[in-house]
């Protein structure tokens, strides 16, 4: 790198995911992109946004510990600008409404395809743009 080429800053991103196949095949997908960051439980999940700051979450509804809900529910009362995209097997109308009044950028139902979830990631951070 020569003296005028800036480092690139990747955007964090935070998955919070508990089954660990799944989180790590996310962290795989997206290191190219992001600075990844994992959680495998939902008050893990507060501690490395209270940490890390991200700029993207991908969150998980039915964790231990705490789960999708009570982390969106939590992160409502943070001065925050992280995008929030619900990744879960557990969504109906219901549920996606009340995470979108969470604060849910997006919500995504299991399975859905890599190119879906890493559109949706793209989008997400390019609202901030």
């Amino acid at each position: 790198m020569n003296s005028r080429q800036r480092p690139v800053c990747k955007p964090i991103l935070l998955i919070a995911e508990d089954n660990d196949m799944l989180r790590q095949s996310l962290a795989d997908l997206c290191e190219e992109d992001y600075q990844v960051v994992e959680a495998a439980d939902g008050k893990l999940a507060l501690e490395q946004f209270q940490i890390h700051q991200p700029a993207l979450i991908l969150l998980d509804l039915n964790m231990p510990h705490l789960s999708g809900i009570d982390v969106l529910k939590t992160l409502q009362h943070e001065e925050h600008r992280c995008r929030i995209i619900v990744h879960s097997g557990h969504l109906d109308a219901s549920t996606e409404q009340k995470c979108s009044e969470l604060g849910a950028y997006r919500c995504l139902g299991k399975p859905a395809s890599w190119e879906k979830l890493l559109g949706a990631m793209r989008s997400a951070l390019e609202q901030d743009a």
